[in-house]
């Protein structure tokens, strides 16, 4: 197989891109047409390449005795993120052919989308820093473009998801750039994993935190995931399940298990495992917690997403085989529930026309077929067993316990009854009980959507089912591959820690019986957590998160605003007095002086003398 084979996955989604571009906005059939097109053969090319082993290299940019070679690498791991990348971006074109029909911006959602998919595959696909940076940067500007694709308010969304995704990347040219000097100026991929940075003294260390940062930024971990949530409210469905849940993440999580298995020394109990491990914790609780009292469907999805990104970065910093593959293989349980999730959640936008929770009720009747998805979609999530989502956070709890860390196995056992909580409280208020009817449905009445939006959404609610009850298939056949010689046996099959598995089922019972009494107490599933989120500590937290006291997007714009203030202080101080004080000191001086010419020729004698003797004495006296 000719190696040039590895450009398709990045030209024939650009291609299709070019091609949405140039059809008339009045057009909208040729440009779905385009965009299925595109991610149909591109999904046909990511499968064919499945399995192999190949590089590309040819010159790419050359000054003087500087050059850099357009390097790009085909192996298990990059085969499996743009298989799954591919994948993804099918179902989700799929679907928003008939979820984005009559929007104003479809031509830009679409083109965007598949420019998006192509870039993500050629950062995935690049065996070195700088042409990996290329494609890494140039999808913040189609980040910028598809969350403009939504609503009026759109923008502000854009700005924010630019500086945190921005801010990400800044740190990882720094982070790039300390690598390099390290390597001595080879930032081949191939180099680099072939000599581990160590991260033993202070270079190395500073190294790998400024890229895990620009891994984590995309990703959508703690604290760069707000943009996220924001972005639920008023950008398209399908960006939400195209860009965060799937490509960003994938993309992410990519480069920072790349960081831990190959480009650094990173050994388990360290001081950067314990890192990492951290920032997964936090990200599972923070976000976790706040999906807990979201009204918005969309934005407790949002929410929950986040915090499943937790248990990724918790597997990977945990160094060893459990955890490793346990984040790995969570990473595609999350992708395919998170777009079956939200998925079901456009679906019932589109056809009631809201998506508070409180409006909703009793539509598991009318959309069997999007009720019976997301339940599927939902248990994965939350970790029932036989479900895909199951095995993976078994494997998470496995690696901690493993690693002797206690307590973020008590951080990630907490996430998991607060994911339970929020999607119970979520499948309730909007699949059982009463209709409550406060909604504008469509003219024909609710019912489950079309083919076009319930294939994909069958085939992701599927896939959650069978990768757990046969997860010997993406185990053995996608994830643990990726460890090569450092897995010592496989992990597929029901797993040994009947223990973990035990504690899991009491934390699901916990969360049920919690639901059951929140209900009880209020009378509305849609406030069925409202015990917890009134409680005394933290209803103050959630009060100061409300007001987004702790969104850093927020914290540094305040921070701009006062330096800002600062400054035009200091610029109007230096203003005033060259354009105030000095003025009118010398018109003092001058209307002075005037006065002081009086014409009298006895007064100008006195000065004289005056002067005379005041220099006489000054030499007298020096």
């Amino acid at each position: 197989m000719d190696s040039t084979i590895l450009l398709l996955p990045v030209i024939i989604p650009v291609f299709f891109a070019l091609v949405i571009f140039l059809v008339p906005k009045s057009k909208a059939w040729i440009v779905m047409t385009a965009a299925v097109a595109g991610a149909l053969l591109n999904f046909a090319v990511c499968l064919t390449l499945a399995g192999h082993d190949m590089t590309l290299s040819f010159p790419w940019i050359a000054i003087d005795t500087f050059r850099i070679d357009f390097l790009m690498k085909l192996y298990n791991f990059s085969s499996m993120m743009i298989f799954f990348l591919s994948c993804a971006s099918l179902l989700v074109i799929v679907y928003a052919v008939s979820f984005m029909r009559g929007k104003e911006n479809l031509k830009a959602f679409f083109a965007f989308l598949l420019l998006t998919a192509g870039l993500a595959d050629g950062a995935i696909l690049a065996d070195h820093l700088i042409l990996m940076f290329f494609f890494w940067e140039s999808i913040l500007i189609t980040i910028f473009a598809l969350t403009m694709t939504g609503s009026k308010d759109s923008y502000k969304i854009s700005v924010k998801a630019l500086v945190l995704n921005g801010t990400g990347d800044f740190c990882m040219i720094l982070g790039i750039a300390l690598a390099g000097l390290m390597m001595k100026g080879d930032l081949s991929l191939s180099s680099i994993q072939n000599s581990p940075i160590p991260l033993t003294d202070f270079a190395g260390i500073a190294a790998f935190i400024l890229l895990t940062i620009g891994a984590l930024a995309r990703a959508g971990a703690f604290p760069f995931h707000t943009w996220i949530t924001d972005a639920a409210r008023e950008s398209p469905l399908p960006f939400i399940a195209f860009l965060p849940v799937s490509a960003a993440k994938l993309l992410g999580v990519y480069f920072l298990a790349r960081l831990t298995l190959d480009f650094f020394d990173f050994k388990p109990g360290t001081g950067m495992s314990v890192f990492l491990m951290s920032i997964g914790a936090v990200t599972i609780l923070a976000a976790g917690f706040m999906a807990l009292v979201q009204k918005d469907f969309k934005k407790l999805l949002a929410y929950g997403i986040v915090s499943q990104t937790g248990y990724i970065i918790i597997g990977l910093g945990t160094g060893v085989p459990a955890g490793f593959t346990g984040g790995l293989f969570h990473l595609l349980n999350i992708v395919l529930s998170g777009i079956c999730l939200f998925m079901a959640a456009g679906s019932i936008e589109k056809q009631a026309g809201t998506v508070n929770l409180g409006d909703l009720g009793g539509l598991g009747k009318k959309m069997p077929l999007t009720f019976s998805c997301f339940i599927l979609a939902a248990c994965s999530a939350a970790g029932v067993p036989l479900f895909g989502g199951f095995f993976s956070r078994e494997l998470v709890f496995e690696g901690t316990i493993e690693t002797g860390n206690i307590i973020f196995y008590g951080a990630a056992a907490l996430g998991a009854f607060l994911t339970a909580a929020y999607l119970l409280k979520a499948l309730h208020s909007v699949f059982m009980g009463k209709e409550n009817g406060n909604y504008s449905p469509v003219k024909e009445g609710i019912k489950d959507p079309g083919l076009a939006m319930t294939i994909p959404m069958v085939l992701a609610a599927t896939l959650c089912l069978l990768f757990g009850v046969f997860n010997q298939l993406p185990l053995g056949g996608l994830v643990e591959p990726v460890l090569g010689a450092r897995l010592e046996h496989s992990f597929a099959g029901f797993g040994q820690h009947y223990a973990l598995m035990l504690a899991t089922v009491i934390l699901l019972v916990l969360a049920f019986l919690n639901h059951i009494y929140g209900v009880y107490k209020t009378g509305k599933a849609s406030q069925s957590l409202d015990h917890i989120g009134g409680a005394p500590v933290l209803s103050g937290i959630y009060g100061l998160a409300e007001k987004n006291y702790f969104d850093p997007y927020t914290i540094g714009m305040s921070a701009v605003n006062i330096f800002a203030v600062a400054v035009s202080g200091i610029d109007r101080g230096i203003d005033w007095i060259y354009s105030k004080l000095l003025p009118g000191i010398f018109s003092l001086a001058s209307l002075l002086v005037r006065k002081a010419h009086t014409g009298n020729y006895a007064l100008y004698l006195a000065w004289s003398i005056t002067g005379m003797a005041i220099i006489i004495l000054y030499f007298i006296f020096h």
